[in-house]
């Protein structure tokens, strides 16, 4: 039991991340199912990913010492993975995914840059 329990408290960030990601995908199925359009809901999902990769940054921001970019540029690579793997029937390498990526990596490094100077 304390093997899970610092299992969860060391990946917790990354739990929460999933966590949300299976919530926003209940939520934008049900939008669809509701006659929402497409695009609008491809607008939400990408503005909830971008909090939701700036919040994640912020926390593991707060948690570093010094360098709080290189935090978030790894933090943001670590969830890209999470997605890639994710998303991996699916997944296709062209412009638009690598520049949506990228801007999530952005978004992440960011929020640790926030996170590290709000901690002082």
């Amino acid at each position: 039991m304390i093997i899970l329990k610092n299992i969860f408290l060391k990946f917790k960030i990354y739990f929460i991340f999933l966590g949300f990601i299976l919530f926003l995908i209940l939520l934008l199925s049900l939008l669809n199912t509701f006659g929402i359009s497409k695009s609008i809901t491809n607008i939400i999902s990408i503005i909830c990913a971008i909090l939701l990769f700036i919040v994640i940054g912020y926390k593991s921001g707060k948690k570093c010492e010094k360098k709080g970019y290189i935090e978030g540029i790894k933090q943001g690579f670590i969830l890209i993975l999470i997605l890639m793997i994710l998303g991996l029937i699916t997944f296709s390498f062209s412009f638009k995914t690598i520049l949506y990526y990228a801007i999530l990596i952005l978004s992440s490094t960011f929020g640790a840059m926030l996170g590290i100077n709000q901690k002082k």
